[in-house]
């Protein structure tokens, strides 16, 4: 996403341990018998209430950081007007999805957490 995350320096990151209970709380969800009424009613749909707030706050503020960065960007490649030729720069995954229309409009802030929440969840998985 172009922001570090430290989820190897420590096992303390809130962030990181989010993202491990909800893996942990949709595996466990997936073979449940309870109904979602049911299942309002226990320890986890409040562990995972807790999580997601977690992780729409953490990914919110990345997104507003890494939009002011990128407009910032645009402004000042705009006054610099270099030429580039033939060098190739990589952008990180937000940037891509900054960068990204759909039908000519750039993705809401919903549909760039989505996108975000999305791509890290898979991440933890492939661990």
């Amino acid at each position: 996403m172009g922001v570090k995350i430290h989820a190897l320096d420590s096992g303390n990151s809130q962030y990181v341990k989010s993202i491990k209970d909800m893996c942990n709380i949709v595996a466990d969800r997936v073979f449940s018998y309870l109904s979602p009424r049911l299942y309002m009613l226990t320890s986890n749909y409040y562990k995972e209430k807790r999580a997601l707030r977690i992780i729409h706050k953490h990914v919110d503020a990345v997104i507003s950081q890494r939009i002011e960065e990128h407009n910032q960007k645009a402004k000042k490649s705009e006054s610099s007007q270099a030429d580039d030729f033939g060098v190739k720069k990589r952008l990180a995954f937000l940037d891509m999805l900054l960068d990204a229309r759909i039908d000519g409009k750039p993705l809401s802030r919903k549909e760039l957490r989505d996108e975000v929440n999305t791509f890290m969840f898979e991440v933890t998985e492939a661990d």
